[in-house]
C-alpha cells in the first residue's frame, strides 16, 4: 500500500515487504515469495501504477521482514545482503583510529635503513 493524505493504493494483490522507491520516485521495488518485484508508477496528477514485474528470485530473500536491499541511483543494480550461508557469529571488532598515520608509523619501524616506498593517501 502506498498512502497519500487520507487514501491508500495496494499495488500488489500478493503483498511483499521492504519496498523502495527509486531515486525518480518512477518505480517501486519490494521483495515477495523470495523474488524482487518492481511497480512503475506515477504520482503527478494523481496516483497510478501499472503491473508488477518479477525482476528475479532469491531464495534467501523469503522469511524477513528486515531491510535486505539497496538500490543504486540507476535503478540497474542491487547492494544485497546474502545471508543464505550460515557465517560464524563475530566475537571481536577491533577498531583503529587514525589507521593510515599507524600504517606509517609500523612501515617507517619495519623498513631497514629507511629503505621502503612513501605512503600516500588513495583518493
Amino acid at each position: 500500500m502506498v498512502g497519500r493524505p487520507g487514501t491508500a493504493d495496494k499495488v500488489t494483490t500478493e503483498g511483499g515487504f521492504n519496498p523502495q522507491w527509486n531515486v525518480e520516485g518512477t518505480e517501486l521495488f519490494y521483495v515477495a515469495g523470495g523474488a524482487m518485484w518492481v511497480v512503475p508508477v506515477a504520482t503527478e496528477a494523481k496516483f497510478e501504477h501499472g503491473p508488477a514485474r518479477q525482476l528475479f528470485q532469491k531464495d534467501w530473500l523469503s522469511g524477513s521482514s528486515s531491510r535486505k536491499f539497496a538500490v543504486s541511483n540507476d535503478g540497474q543494480r542491487f547492494l544485497m545482503i546474502d545471508n543464505s550461508q550460515s557465517l560464524p557469529p563475530l566475537r571481536r571488532l577491533v577498531y583503529v583510529s587514525n589507521w593510515f598515520e599507524e600504517l606509517k608509523r609500523r612501515e617507517l619501524a619495519a623498513a631497514p635503513d629507511n629503505r621502503h616506498l612513501p605512503l600516500r593517501a588513495w583518493g
